[in-house]
């Protein structure tokens, strides 16, 4: 894909990112985002916070920003339910993005909330 050259100034664009501080790493692009959006599976052992950001938000949220991934839903697995809802709002109020947590406290994985996300709801 020849228009991912310029993923990493869509995603500065997209998220609003024009400090060098929230800026990933040329090796995060590469590796994670260009990774997802060629639909590639990517294991990523991330530190907890980056330059005082949270990372894994963003490894999830990244190839967001390119028109290849419009409609497509992104699962991010996180232990701890208290970070799940954080993480959460990070991406209604960051990225803009609809998310949900699915988990024990509102009333886990059901026939429901796995619809909801084939619809696109999140």
């Amino acid at each position: 894909m020849s228009d991912l050259q310029d993923v990493g100034q869509k995603i500065k664009k997209c998220f609003k990112w024009d400090r060098s501080p929230h800026s990933p790493h040329e090796f995060q692009f590469d590796a994670i985002i260009k990774a997802q959006l060629l639909r590639k599976d990517v294991l990523v052992h991330a530190r907890r916070h980056w330059s005082g950001e949270d990372i894994h938000p963003f490894i999830a949220a990244g190839p967001h920003a390119h028109e290849s991934a419009k409609g497509k839903v992104t699962f991010m697995v996180t232990l701890l339910i208290a970070l799940q809802e954080e993480q959460v709002k990070t991406f209604q109020e960051k990225y803009k993005r609809e998310a949900t947590a699915v988990n024990s406290s509102h009333g886990g994985c059901t026939k429901e909330v796995i619809a909801d996300i084939c619809q696109g709801k999140w």
